[in-house]
């Protein structure tokens, strides 16, 4: 319910005649007002039921200041202060009077610096905590309760540490000497027969792992490689390393045909040929001149890589 007051009180108008009904007018628009605000202070008294007394309040004041012993805000402690302010100061807390602000910057002093703010940080590119927030990034919370070890429980452990191993002066790897050590496998070995090429005569260490029955052969640094052919003398024939890891090209089988025409001569040669790196790379012939010629991998050769202390 919303109480309205009259505002529009009736003033005396200069023509106005003496008369106490007229007089009485505004008397009587000021009292209906009084009446009409003290039914609803009235009303709100019977609606509210949260309203206090004095002592409920000074009980609450009592309870915030302190014990009754200390401060008696009702004024009741003879001696005691009453007077909550006088009580507050004369427990000698700082003010800004006693502070020497010079010695602290200010909010224009900061502004005049240009530090970055956060919406140039964005305009940036750098992550900002709201940004972060928002990733669904893990929390030391979240990391606590998967109980990974810890620093200090590592320590707990006694386990060795790098100093303590230095300490003991075991060898290093600096101490150690590196040397290679190989040795010829043949394909008679696995009870096969050699691997015999075609054109166009590429070579790699795929094929030779296959044909001995496995997947590869990460070790595999050399090709022991048989060549035969047959060839009229008076006629230039070859065969040779093409291209690879030589800069000039390498023959294992040649004829320079020094002898008379129509002399056939049989050629067989067995050469050992560096594989490329890595050796699954194609190494490639030439193979030129030749009749009857054939090219056959007849074994391999392992190189491996060792370190050791000498005494």
């Amino acid at each position: 319910m919303v109480a309205t007051i009259n505002e529009n009180i009736r003033w005396y108008k200069a023509n106005d005649p003496y008369y106490y009904e007229v007089d009485n007018l505004p008397l009587i628009d000021l009292v209906q007002n009084d009446k009409d605000l003290r039914d609803r202070l009235n009303q709100l008294i019977l609606e509210s039921n949260e309203w206090v007394n004095a002592a409920y309040v000074q009980t609450e004041v009592q309870d915030a200041v302190g014990n009754s012993g200390i401060i008696n805000v009702n004024g009741e402690g003879g001696t005691l202060p009453n007077n909550v302010v006088d009580w507050v100061l004369g427990l000698g807390y700082i003010k800004i009077s006693d502070i020497d602000l010079t010695a602290y910057v200010t909010h224009t002093y900061l502004n005049g610096l240009n530090y970055i703010d956060d919406a140039a940080l964005v305009a940036y590119g750098y992550a900002t905590s709201a940004w972060v927030d928002i990733q669904g990034f893990a929390t030391q919370a979240w990391v606590n309760s998967l109980n990974h070890a810890t620093q200090d429980w590592v320590t707990g452990k006694n386990y060795a540490t790098e100093n303590w191993v230095e300490q003991k002066g075991y060898i290093g790897d600096a101490e150690l000497v590196q040397f290679y050590a190989s040795r010829i496998i043949m394909f008679s070995e696995y009870n096969r027969a050699p691997l015999t090429l075609s054109s166009p005569w590429n070579l790699n260490s795929t094929d030779v792992a296959l044909h001995a029955g496995t997947n590869s052969l990460p070790h595999l640094s050399h090709y022991i490689v048989e060549a035969q052919g047959y060839t009229d003398n008076s006629s230039h024939a070859y065969v040779k390393v093409a291209d690879g890891i030589y800069s000039t090209s390498r023959h294992i089988l040649i004829s320079k045909g020094n002898s008379a025409a129509g002399s056939d001569t049989y050629n067989t040669n067995q050469a050992t040929i560096a594989a490329e790196s890595p050796n699954t790379n194609n190494l490639i012939f030439l193979v030129s001149g030749w009749n009857g010629i054939y090219v056959k991998v007849v074994g391999w050769v392992e190189t491996r890589r060792f370190k050791a202390a000498l005494d």
